[in-house]
């Protein structure tokens, strides 16, 4: 009896399997796959491909199947999940399946699988039920996509957007990200928390409006101008004018850049700064510099207006004492005219301190125009030495003119004598016993002046003083040289007005050499 049934039992189980390869084949043949086709799919499809009846029997796979198992198609067909991978993983696929084949559609999931060289891929998988003729459910077709990359992209994108956003709304400035209509010119896309807190808008009031419904001091016509140099690569700096909800108006600073963000059009990104203080401030130090301007031009016109009363009676003093040391009026003693000769010369003196005082109030005051005329400067300087050598002998110097070439100049031959004589006066009263040397060249479009003495020169940190008015470097110097300390104010405002420049170069003890620079032709004023 026992050796009868086993031999029913497997005689059943054969009929069974026969039963099911011949169920097999039919499956196959209702699916019309030829042979060559299932060869394309097989060679063509980067894709994972499989094809399972409804047991989970596999029936077919392409090449990259094979590789994910590690099986030829032949080794896989015929066997389930459970033979190649572990029966968590092996329930989960057959579950999807299920799934599939109950929705009567395809349905997708994203999977993660271990391929048989040890790689592991996250695959989005599309399973969809097949039916045949009749509308009988027959199997499961399977489609796998690895998707690893691109969820890998779109991790580093979603944490990007997640830093950008942050920064986005953390910034102490006001910002916003705006898109280009070429009808309507900027729409506010979004908008960061400063923004709306400034504006007085509520963020959902304020995305879609354009920005010129905000920014009062830019039109159509400038944003148009904008996007173009936007989008040719250009960060844009510039200040405008914004209105809050309220109708009040504040002035701001933009920085407006073109940025390209992945998978999405271009955008604009503005940071906004409330610039209200600094203009406030700007506007306070106009004020005070047009009214220290007021108070200059007030004191350069009364220095002006008080020089002029005063030259009257000096030129009297010094007029009538020349009369007297002449003793047309009758004979003087020896003390008589020597006590004339101080009064002379101490008038002359003071002459000379109120008309250096009443130069620069004109200069300041906008009140000297030069004269433009051609000029030899060595003609000039032949003159100024010739008049300058008898007080350079008195102080045992001698005073020479090394240049020979004649350089002609268009400018102002009384500001050019002016400026000359100064520098020479000042080269001798600080040389004893020395030389003062004279040269001139052209270079370039200039004509170049050097006077170089061998006087006690001038210390490094006293150079930047030499040229402000009322001041002498050291305080010993103001006592044994007597001056206004404006000649070389003077000199330098003058120089400047005939569009030029002065420099120096000094060693201290061992003298200087100042630098006049002219330009050969001066337009007219």
């Amino acid at each position: 009896m026992i050796p009868s049934f086993k031999k029913k039992l497997e005689l059943n189980i054969q009929l069974k399997v026969l039963k099911k390869k011949k169920e097999n084949i039919q499956l196959k043949e209702s699916l019309r796959l030829s042979e060559g086709m299932l060869q394309t799919l097989v060679k063509t499809i980067p894709d994972l491909v499989w094809l399972k009846d409804n047991d989970g029997v596999f029936l077919a796979c392409n090449t990259m199947f094979e590789r994910f198992f590690g099986a030829t198609e032949a080794e896989i067909e015929g066997k389930t999940d459970y033979d190649f991978v572990g029966k968590d993983l092996a329930d989960f696929f057959r579950e999807n399946d299920r799934k599939a084949m109950a929705a009567g559609k395809p349905t997708m999931n994203e999977e993660w699988i271990t391929f048989a060289d040890g790689h592991k891929a996250l695959l989005e998988t599309i399973k969809t039920p097949m039916f045949d003729k009749e509308g009988k459910l027959i199997g499961v077709l399977g489609i796998g996509h690895d998707i690893t990359k691109r969820k890998k992209t779109e991790e580093t994108l979603r944490e990007n957007e997640e830093k950008f956003r942050a920064l986005f709304e953390q910034a102490g400035d006001f910002a916003f990200i705006l898109e280009y209509d070429h009808s309507k010119g900027f729409i506010i896309r979004d908008s960061n928390k400063s923004a709306v807190t400034i504006h007085g808008f509520p963020r959902e009031e304020i995305i879609g409006k354009a920005i010129t419904d905000i920014d009062v001091g830019t039109d159509k016509a400038i944003i148009d101008e904008m996007a173009k140099q936007l989008f040719s690569g250009e960060t844009l700096h510039f200040e405008t004018i914004h209105c809050r909800k309220d109708g009040s108006t504040f002035p701001v600073e933009v920085t407006a850049k073109a940025v390209q963000i992945a998978g999405k059009s271009t955008i604009i990104l503005t940071t906004e700064h409330d610039i209200t203080q600094r203009k406030m401030a700007e506007e306070i130090l106009i004020r005070e510099k047009e009214a220290a301007e007021s108070a200059d031009r007030l004191k350069s016109a009364f220095l002006a207006t008080m020089s002029h009363e005063l030259r009257t009676p000096l030129n009297s003093i010094i007029g009538f004492s020349g009369i007297l040391l002449q003793e047309k009026p009758g004979s003087l003693n020896d003390e008589q005219k020597k006590q004339l000769k101080m009064i002379q010369s101490s008038g002359s003196h003071l002459l000379s301190l109120i008309n250096d005082i009443l130069d620069l109030s004109k200069i300041e005051a906008g009140q000297v125009f030069p004269k433009m005329e051609s000029l030899n400067l060595q003609e000039i300087l032949d003159e100024i030495i010739k008049l300058e050598e008898p007080l350079a002998k008195e102080k045992g110097d001698t005073i020479d003119l090394l240049s020979k070439e004649s350089v002609f100049i268009f400018s102002d031959r009384q500001r050019i004598r002016q400026i000359i004589i100064n520098l020479v006066d000042n080269a001798i009263k600080f040389t004893s016993q020395g030389s003062i040397v004279i040269k001139c060249s052209k270079e370039d479009k200039f004509a170049k002046i050097e006077i170089t003495d061998t006087g006690i020169g001038i210390k490094a940190e006293d150079v930047i003083k030499l040229f402000k008015p009322f001041i002498q470097v050291e305080s010993y110097l103001a006592r044994k040289h007597q001056g206004s300390g404006l000649g070389l104010s003077i000199c330098k405002k003058l120089i400047e007005l005939l569009g030029g420049s002065i420099s120096v170069k000094s060693e201290f003890g061992k003298g200087s050499t100042f630098t006049v620079m002219l330009p050969l032709i001066m337009n007219s004023l």
